[in-house]
């Protein structure tokens, strides 16, 4: 499956799980299956972000989690973790040119990650869950202590999308794709389904 197929694919899920596997295969760690699960379902649920949903920045859910509820905690450090590792694996580049910088996104996201595996850590330290899966604790601990890595892994699955763009009308869909990844712009939504690049907003909406 390649990034044409996302044309008319529904299920993001099987086209990011196939990328995000070849991706952790060529790094340098192990990963386990809810690692990568995680990874991908990462990439599914932004790209199914409203275009009307305002991100919060790292400092607002920093505060958040820090201040609010053990519910308000937990959802404000995951949406951080995410976020961090979302722009610095697939738009890295437009990091560079902010003044925090990519290892602030690094550092704080993987804090993040730290913080949440230890509010849902489970008596005795259970790494293993009923189903014989790793605990939620477990896969949010693994994902901190690889943070960097699982950058890494998305920015490899971002290059393998490009990679698979074999002239410059491809590259210019992918990079309407990217657009809509990061922004959720209506606009571009549009643009896409004219071009016939279905977006999981306008399945939806067909259906």
């Amino acid at each position: 499956m390649d990034v044409r197929d996302l044309s008319r694919d529904s299920n993001l899920f099987d086209f990011f799980h196939e990328q995000v596997g070849s991706a952790a295969d060529r790094s340098s760690s192990e990963f386990s299956e809810e690692g990568i699960f995680y990874l991908t379902n990462l990439l599914v649920e932004r790209s199914r972000l409203s275009g009307l949903e305002q991100p919060q920045t790292l400092v607002e859910l920093g505060l958040k989690a820090a201040h609010g509820t053990r519910h308000e905690s937990i959802q404000a450090y995951r949406q951080l973790g995410d976020l961090a590792l979302y722009m610095t694996g697939f738009f890295r580049q437009s990091l560079v040119r902010r003044n925090v910088g990519v290892n602030y996104y690094l550092d704080m996201g993987a804090m993040a990650y730290h913080r949440l595996s230890r509010i849902l850590a489970a008596p005795e330290g259970q790494v293993i869950g009923e189903s014989g899966h790793k605990s939620l604790d477990a896969i949010f601990e693994e994902l901190a202590h690889r943070y960097t890595v699982c950058s890494e892994v998305l920015r490899d699955v971002k290059a393998c999308l490009r990679a698979q763009c074999s002239d410059q009308s491809d590259q210019a869909l992918l990079a309407l794709y990217e657009e809509w990844l990061k922004t959720g712009s209506p606009h571009v939504a549009r643009r896409l389904n004219e071009l016939g690049f279905m977006t999981v907003e306008s399945e939806a909406g067909d259906a």
